[in-house]
């Protein structure tokens, strides 16, 4: 079995990806085990709650970060975790290691904010990795817009369009009578923030130099992602 160089290791192989991926797989479990055991509370005491974010910023501003990974249920969790493998492990080779997280995690935030700015009285949880992945799905559009993506069958372009566009309409119809529990607005806003962003976190010379201050080498890559590419299946990424 070959391995690879340490100067590609990181990027060729995903890891951050892989470590966001366990931390939300084992969140989900904690969460799904206190709520079995009647702890109903999880997403009110760890999901940012607008109407607490307004009474008590410095208090609350934790669950910025708490509520990227807590899910309300099995299916959120599943779509969540095919996105990120699907667009995250390009984005994380363009940007390499340390820069992809600090990427995540500010999109992530500024989601919720945007869902905050909607709604601040609104007492529901938001909770979720939704925001935080939509902002990859910004970066990737502008890093690879014309990439195939095997497992949808089309260009990222149209991909990414398509879900913007569900979400850019679930996001009006909400504004109209309330009623929808998605947060549209976070994911628009995390997309957008990904989008105006990403190039903030690009490395200057990605094919030929390390990632700046942040350490990580990083290239980039034009094959199509996820099933399978050539570093092997997705499951081994």
């Amino acid at each position: 079995m070959s391995h690879p160089s340490t100067s590609d290791e990181t990027p060729g192989r995903a890891r951050a990806v892989r470590q966001l991926l366990s931390l939300q797989l084992v969140a989900f479990l904690v969460v799904w085990s206190l709520r079995a055991t009647g702890f109903a509370w999880v997403n009110a005491a760890y999901g940012m709650v607008p109407s607490r974010l307004s009474a008590d910023p410095i208090g609350e501003v934790t669950k910025l970060f708490t509520g990227l990974f807590i899910h309300d249920g099995l299916g959120h969790l599943a779509w969540n975790i095919v996105f990120l493998l699907v667009f995250g492990r390009g984005v994380e080779r363009a940007l390499g290691y340390h820069r992809f997280l600090v990427f995540f995690f500010v999109t992530g935030i500024l989601s919720s904010l945007s869902q905050f700015a909607i709604d601040p009285l609104s007492p529901i949880p938001l909770v979720g990795a939704s925001g935080a992945i939509a902002g990859i799905l910004g970066g990737f559009l502008v890093l690879f817009p014309k990439m195939p993506i095997t497992f949808f069958s089309w260009p990222a372009y149209g991909v990414i369009g398509f879900w913007f566009a569900l979400n850019l309409i679930g996001g009006l119809s909400s504004l109209g009578d309330g009623s929808s529990d998605t947060a549209f607005f976070a994911h628009l806003g995390g997309f957008l923030a990904g989008l105006l962003s990403i190039r903030l976190f690009t490395p200057s010379h990605k094919e030929e130099s390390s990632a700046g201050g942040f350490g990580s080498r990083a290239r980039v890559i034009r094959r199509p992602i996820f099933p399978k590419d050539a570093d092997g299946p997705f499951w081994r990424t």
